[in-house]
C-alpha cells in the first residue's frame, strides 16, 4: 500500500500544465446531476435512522437548502449530520468568467452542545448521509472526482475520518501513484463503489464494482474528528491509528500504532510521535521533533516476512509540501529508525509512492522539487541487501500535449539533466509517446542550423508562455511544436511538424518570436531583430509541395 495522501487535498505534481488540466477536468466532467439537488437528496438518505443510545436525542432534522447560483456567499444551517448540528457556508466562484464555470465551495462548521466551534471539511462535493457500517449510527461520505472520504463513529465513540482511495489500490493489488490511478464513485442506492482504474505505466485501465463495507474492512487507516468525549482535539494536535500490521515476522495482522502529533507554541516547535504496540503488548516508540502532518503507511522494503513503517512527514506551513521521510521497522525490542531523509536539508514534495522491485521487495519513489516551473527529480529509497539507500535518477521530465490529428493525442516527455554547477539547463532529449509506447525520440542534433538564427539548445526556461508552444503553423489541422532554443535577441523556437505518413515529427524551421499565420494566404510571417538591433526585419514565408518553408520576402 502507498502512502495516503494529505488529507482534504489534491496531489499535482510541480507541472503547470498538469495542473492547469486536473483543474479544468474538474469542471469539464459531468457525471453527476446538480450539486445542490444531489447534497439535498444525500442528506435525507438516513435521517430518519435513530442515533446510538449513548447520544442525545437530536431536535427536527434541518436539511440546508442553497438558493445561491450566481458568484457570491450564503450560510445555512443543518441538524441531525452524524447527531452534530451547525451552519454550511456555500460559496459560488467563477472560474473562467463564464456562465458554464460556476464553482462551489462548502464548509461544514459544526457547533457542540457547549459551544465549541470547529470545520468538519472544506468541500466542492456532495455529502451523503448513510449508515456505513451497520451499527445503526448515521455516518458521513464525500465523493469528490478522485477518492471517497468518510466520517464515522468508532467503537470507543471517537468520530474518525478515513481517506478510500489506499484501501481500494490495496484490494486490486495495484502498486504506484494511485492517487493519478484511481477514481472512486460512490453509488448511494446500493452502497457499491464503482473502481475506476486509469491506465498509468505498465498498469492497464480496468473498473471493477465492490460494496462499500469492503473498502472499509481494507482501510486501515483513521483520523481523529472528535475524541470519545466528543471533543475536538486542540489546534494543532492529531491523533491517527494504523492497525492490521505484521512488524514482527510472525504473519499475524496483530500490531498496531498510534500516531501523535502536538501542535507547536511558544515554548517548542511541537513533536510528533509514533507508539507501535505489538500483539505481545510490548509498547515501543519513535518521535520527529516537529509539529507535522503525518501519514503512515508499510512497506515490505527489507523483507517479505514483516513490515517497515514508512513515516511521511508534511513539514507544516511549507509553500510547496516539503515533506521528511523516515523507514522505522522493530529491531531487538525498538522501533529503530533505519533510513531517514530531512526536509531540513532536503526539499521534497509529499506526492511519493510505493512501486515494486527487484525480488518483490519493495521500493520508495520521491520527487524532489527542482524549482515551481518543472516537474521534480525523482528518487529512489530502496535496500540494497545491507542497507536502506537513496539514488536521485538526476535528471526531470516536463509533459506536454500534442493533437495530431484524428482523435489522436501525443505526449511530449522533455528531460532535462541538471549539471552540478546549475549552468547546464536545457532539455537534452525529447521523446514522443502514443498510450505510453515511444514513438520517436529527438535530440538537439537533430537540428540543422540555417544561418540567421541561433540555436543554443532546446531552453527550459522561457520569458513568458513556457519552453513549448503548439500551433498549426502550416494550415493542416495538425498541431505542430515549437521548442524555445535562444532567449536572448530573438526569442527564436524550433519547430516541428508531424509527417503522417512516416508517423513521427521532422525538423521544419528555426523561427523568431511569434510566427504571424496567414492562412488565406497560405502565407507564414516572423519578425525579427537585425543583427545591429537597431532595425525590425519581417521575413515571409510559403509553403512548397513537400511542406517546406521557402523565404518569399525579406523587408
Amino acid at each position: 500500500m502507498s502512502i495516503p495522501k494529505t488529507r482534504l487535498s489534491t496531489a499535482m505534481s510541480g507541472s503547470a500544465r498538469e495542473t492547469e488540466q486536473r483543474l479544468r477536468h474538474l469542471f469539464a466532467r459531468h457525471k453527476r446531476p446538480a450539486l445542490a439537488l444531489v447534497m439535498a437528496v444525500g442528506f435525507s438518505i438516513g435521517l430518519c435512522g435513530s442515533l446510538v443510545a449513548c447520544r442525545s436525542a437530536a431536535p427536527a432534522a434541518v436539511e440546508p437548502v442553497f438558493a445561491l447560483t450566481e458568484p457570491g456567499e450564503e450560510t445555512v444551517p443543518f441538524t441531525d449530520l452524524m447527531g452534530l448540528s451547525g451552519t454550511v457556508t456555500h460559496t459560488v466562484w467563477n472560474f473562467a468568467e463564464t456562465s458554464e464555470a460556476l464553482g462551489h465551495t462548502y464548509i461544514y462548521q459544526i457547533r457542540l452542545a457547549d459551544g465549541t466551534d470547529f470545520p468538519l471539511t472544506q468541500t466542492g462535493e456532495p455529502l451523503y448521509q448513510v449508515d456505513l457500517d451497520g451499527d445503526g449510527v448515521v455516518d458521513t461520505l464525500l465523493e469528490n472526482e478522485f477518492f471517497l472520504q468518510v466520517w464515522r463513529y468508532w467503537p470507543d465513540g471517537s468520530l474518525r475520518t478515513q481517506q478510500l482511495q489506499a484501501a481500494a489500490a490495496g484490494l486490486l493489488g495495484l502498486d504506484g501513484d494511485y492517487g493519478r490511478m484511481v477514481e472512486l464513485a460512490f453509488q448511494p442506492e446500493d452502497q457499491m463503489v464503482v473502481i475506476h482504474v486509469w491506465p498509468y505505466d505498465d498498469v492497464p485501465e480496468q473498473e471493477e464494482r465492490v460494496p462499500l463495507s469492503r473498502l472499509l474492512e481494507a482501510a486501515n487507516w483513521s483520523e481523529v474528528v472528535l475524541t470519545p468525549e466528543g471533543q475536538p482535539l486542540p489546534e494543532g494536535d492529531r491523533l491517527s491509528y494504523l492497525e492490521n500490521l505484521t512488524l514482527v515476522g510472525q504473519g499475524k495482522r496483530e500490531d498496531s500504532l498510534v500516531v501523535r502529533v502536538t501542535g507547536a507554541d511558544g515554548l517548542s516547535q511541537g513533536t510528533t510521535e509514533i507508539e507501535v504496540t505489538l500483539g505481545t503488548g510490548e509498547v515501543l516508540s519513535w518521535s520527529y521533533p516537529l509539529a507535522t502532518d503525518p501519514a503512515v503507511s508499510t512497506l515490505y522494503m527489507t523483507s517479505r516476512e514483516r513490515q517497515s513503517l514508512l513515516a511521511a512527514l508534511a513539514i507544516q506551513g511549507s509553500n510547496y509540501g516539503a515533506c521528511a521521510y523516515a523507514v522505522l521497522e522493530v529491531e531487538d525490542g525498538e522501533l529503530a529508525e533505519r533510513f531517514q531523509l530531512d526536509a531540513v536539508d532536503n526539499f521534497y514534495v509529499d506526492n511519493s509512492y510505493v512501486e515494486t522491485g527487484e525480488n518483490s521487495l519493495q521500493v520508495l519513489r520521491i520527487p524532489e522539487l527542482y524549482d515551481q516551473w518543472h516537474s521534480p527529480i525523482w528518487g529512489t529509497v530502496a535496500w540494497n541487501g545491507s542497507q536502506i539507500t537513496y539514488t536521485s535518477d538526476g535528471y526531470f521530465t516536463d509533459t506536454y500535449e500534442v493533437d495530431v490529428g484524428g482523435d489522436e493525442t501525443l505526449t511530449l516527455a522533455l528531460r532535462c539533466t541538471p549539471s552540478q554547477d546549475e549552468t547546464q539547463r536545457e532539455y537534452d532529449r525529447i521523446t514522443i509517446l502514443n498510450d505510453g509506447q515511444v514513438v520517436q525520440t529527438i535530440t538537439p542534433e537533430d537540428v540543422a542550423e540555417d544561418g540567421v538564427h541561433t540555436f543554443q539548445g532546446f531552453h527550459i526556461d522561457s520569458p513568458a508562455g513556457g519552453p513549448v508552444e503548439t500551433r498549426d503553423i502550416n494550415f493542416d489541422g495538425v498541431e505542430e511544436f515549437g521548442l524555445l532554443c535562444d532567449a536572448t535577441q530573438n526569442a527564436c523556437r524550433c519547430w516541428f511538424v508531424w509527417d503522417s505518413e512516416a508517423g513521427q515529427f521532422r525538423h521544419l524551421a528555426t523561427l523568431a518570436g511569434d510566427p504571424t499565420l496567414l492562412p488565406e494566404e497560405g502565407l507564414l510571417e516572423e519578425r525579427m531583430w537585425n543583427r545591429e538591433w537597431d532595425a525590425m526585419v519581417v521575413r515571409t514565408y510559403s509553403w512548397d509541395s513537400q511542406g517546406n518553408l521557402v523565404l518569399q520576402s525579406e523587408t
